[in-house]
């Protein structure tokens, strides 16, 4: 995970993503390796042309010319080939949804002054894309609840807190006895 994290810097509320913004946000959760900038800009243009690639230009078919080409002078394993396709299917699929609900951030004004009228806002879990995945998407509605269930237990706490306390004795011990910053 440690890899996978990036800045996009502060966010305006409102204000919806760049292509550049979209496609660091798909190669962070997906991985370098599992997905193309050409996938990438694939899906960013079928969901802003029609947000499953309906009224733009049809990639899924594209897609399938491309295998078939592939297939055709590969001369590969039929079932290894068939299992890569249904993944490679997967990941497009997933990525196409993201990016629908990223390019929803827009929507969050709408439920800033729905609340400040007194309106109901839909309860969502907070977080972060990379480490809590798509749940957290849209943007823009209730996070005020918390998760049980993602809370730590007393003795994850007591781990972490003794973790923290030898990080901070590590370091003062390193910087006659400074505190870290």
């Amino acid at each position: 995970l440690q890899d996978r994290l990036f800045s996009s810097g502060l966010h305006v509320l409102g204000s919806e993503p760049t292509e550049e913004h979209l496609k660091s946000y798909l190669k962070a959760y997906f991985g370098e390796d599992r997905i193309s900038d050409v996938e990438c800009d694939q899906v960013i243009a079928s969901c802003r042309l029609g947000g499953n690639g309906e009224g733009g230009f049809d990639f899924n078919f594209l897609e399938a010319v491309i295998s078939w080409f592939q297939n055709l002078f590969s001369g590969g394993d039929d079932e290894a080939n068939e299992k890569q396709k249904q993944q490679h299917q997967s990941i497009h699929t997933e990525a196409q949804e993201i990016t629908r609900l990223l390019l929803q951030t827009t929507q969050e004004l709408d439920s800033v002054v729905n609340s400040l009228n007194g309106g109901y806002v839909l309860p969502a879990p907070g977080g972060d894309l990379l480490r809590d995945g798509s749940s957290v998407l849209p943007t823009g509605r209730n996070i005020h609840a918390l998760d049980p269930y993602r809370m730590p237990s007393a003795g994850a706490w007591l781990k972490g807190q003794r973790a923290a306390e030898e990080i901070i004795r590590q370091h003062r011990a390193a910087n006659d006895g400074a505190y870290p910053e």
